[in-house]
């Protein structure tokens, strides 16, 4: 793992304040769009059959999960974090498209799975996560920013689900 340059930490730090206490507390410092393999919120019996799908269902979910974080690694800089002993957080860079799929793991995603990585977009001033039942967040600061992430995110081929309170 190589280390971060100044330029980078502080890119991170400008672009993804309160990112530590954001990631470490569970805090309400950032703004959460949801972004799903499905094109609605589902009701509780739809959830329910979301676990009898067959395997060619499950892979392009899948499938359509990895094109959209390869997308955002093309589209820019991205940023893993992991924690250290004694609460520290630190940040990395993947080392490649390769590094950064090994470690979001989508080919063995399922339903079950959730909150095993962030992808850190600090250009955006938002991180890209991973949630439960198929849907992913973008937690962000400003919605003008995250406008070509989500552009990104429905071309690969995820649907922007509207805000619960709405």
């Amino acid at each position: 793992m190589k280390k971060l340059t100044k330029s980078e930490l502080k890119k991170i730090k400008i672009g993804l304040p309160d990112i530590k206490r954001q990631l470490c507390c569970d805090g309400e410092f950032y703004k959460i769009v949801c972004v799903s393999v499905f094109d609605k919120w589902l009701s509780e019996e739809e959830c329910e059959q979301i676990y009898t799908k067959d395997n060619a269902v499950i892979e392009d979910w899948r499938k359509r999960l990895e094109k959209a974080i390869v997308e955002l690694y093309n589209l820019t800089d991205t940023y893993l974090w992991r924690n250290k002993r004694h609460g520290r957080i630190t940040f990395y860079k993947p080392s490649s498209i390769k590094h950064l799929l090994k470690v979001c793991d989508i080919s063995n995603q399922t339903w079950r799975s959730g909150q095993r990585y962030d992808i850190l977009l600090p250009e955006y001033s938002a991180f890209y996560a991973e949630e439960w039942d198929w849907t992913n967040l973008i937690l962000y600061k400003d919605p003008e920013k995250i406008k070509p992430l989500l552009d990104t995110l429905q071309k690969a081929g995820l649907h922007i689900l509207p805000n619960n309170e709405e």
